[in-house]
């Protein structure tokens, strides 16, 4: 039996132009990545997201897309999870993963993984890495109380 190919797509979903931001340093650290798609919501106020989503997501059982929100439970995140469950109630097409509150380092260590790997491994591996690189740098790098600045 031949192994289905799957194409994995990457959505970047923002409010306003983050997503641009994010992708330009994404560009500058590790290069051009392909398929890596962008929506910025409300800078346009004629297109909504579901149109947006209707446009790059079709029902595709070849295509895998993982969907970076930048707020679980805002609009852009709920518009997502909308249309993921739309598609999946009874829908045979695209495999989605979501994920919201995304940052730099998870989303490096995700477009970096192996193409082939399982995206639900790479993910949840992503973010323990990422939650790993939050760091209040001055605790951190704070000297004991009982040393001296002098020691």
């Amino acid at each position: 039996m031949d192994k289905k190919i799957t194409v994995r797509k990457f959505l970047i979903a923002t409010h306003g132009a983050l997503a641009e931001g994010i992708l330009s340093s994404l560009d500058i650290i590790i290069g051009k990545i392909e398929n890596v798609f962008l929506i910025q919501a409300y800078l346009d106020e004629n297109k909504s997201i579901e149109e947006e989503l209707n446009v790059l997501i079709k029902d595709d059982q070849e295509e895998e897309w993982i969907i970076f929100t930048d707020l679980l439970g805002g609009s852009i995140n709920n518009q997502v999870l909308r249309y993921t469950a739309d598609r999946s109630a009874g829908s045979s097409g695209a495999k989605i993963h979501i994920v919201a509150g995304f940052s730099l380092p998870l989303l490096i260590e995700v477009l970096l993984s192996d193409p082939d790997g399982p995206a639900e491994e790479i993910i949840e591996d992503a973010v323990t890495k990422a939650r790993e690189q939050m760091v209040y740098v001055n605790k951190l790098i704070a000297l004991p109380t009982n040393q001296s600045k002098n020691d």
